[in-house]
C-alpha cells in the first residue's frame, strides 16, 4: 500500500525498511538478551526485499480477470508463502523480524506471544486501512476495481 502512495519506493524497499526497523527495535528492547545468532536477520532482511521485488517483476504481469482466476492465484501465493515459512521454521535458525519484535515484547512484558502477535497483526492491518483511507479516500479503498 505504501508503494502506491510513494511510487518511487517499491514494495520490497518498504519491506526492507520495516523489517530493518523491527530488528533494530528487537536489539533496543532486549539489549544483552538479544541472541547473537539473530543478527543474521540483518542478512535476510535485504534479501527478502530483493526477492519481493524480483517476484513482482517476474509475476506482476499476471492479472487474472475472473474471480476464479484471482482466487486460484491467491491459493498459489498462500502455498508458496507457506512453503517458505515452513522452511524457515524447520531450520530454527533465524526469526522473522516481524515475529522477532513480538517475541522481544513478549520476553520483556511477560505477556503471551500469541496474544501479542494477534494484536500486532491487527495493528498493522488497521494502520494499512487508515493510511489507504487517508491517501485514497473511501471510494477507492472499498470499491472493487479502483486500482
Amino acid at each position: 500500500m505504501l508503494s502506491l502512495i510513494f511510487p518511487a519506493l517499491s514494495f520490497g524497499t518498504f519491506t526492507f525498511i520495516f523489517n530493518l526497523s523491527y530488528v533494530i527495535l528487537q536489539v533496543l528492547i532486549l539489549r544483552k538478551q538479544f541472541p547473537k545468532s539473530q543478527y543474521l536477520q540483518l542478512i535476510v532482511v535485504p534479501l527478502a526485499g530483493v526477492f519481493i521485488d524480483l517476484g513482482t517483476r517476474l509475476f506482476g504481469g499476471i492479472n487474472p480477470s475472473t474471480y476464479f482466476g484471482q482466487f486460484l492465484m491467491l491459493l498459489i501465493g498462500i502455498a508458496i508463502l507457506s512453503f517458505g515459512i515452513t522452511i524457515q521454521i524447520r531450520a530454527n535458525a533465524i526469526t522473522n523480524p516481524a515475529e522477532g519484535i513480538v517475541k522481544a515484547l513478549s520476553i520483556k512484558t511477560g505477556k503471551e506471544f500469541g496474544t501479542l502477535k494477534s494484536r500486532f497483526d491487527i495493528f498493522l492491518v488497521v494502520s494499512a486501512i487508515a493510511m489507504s483511507l487517508i491517501a485514497f479516500g473511501i471510494s477507492k479503498v472499498f470499491v472493487k476495481g479502483q486500482y
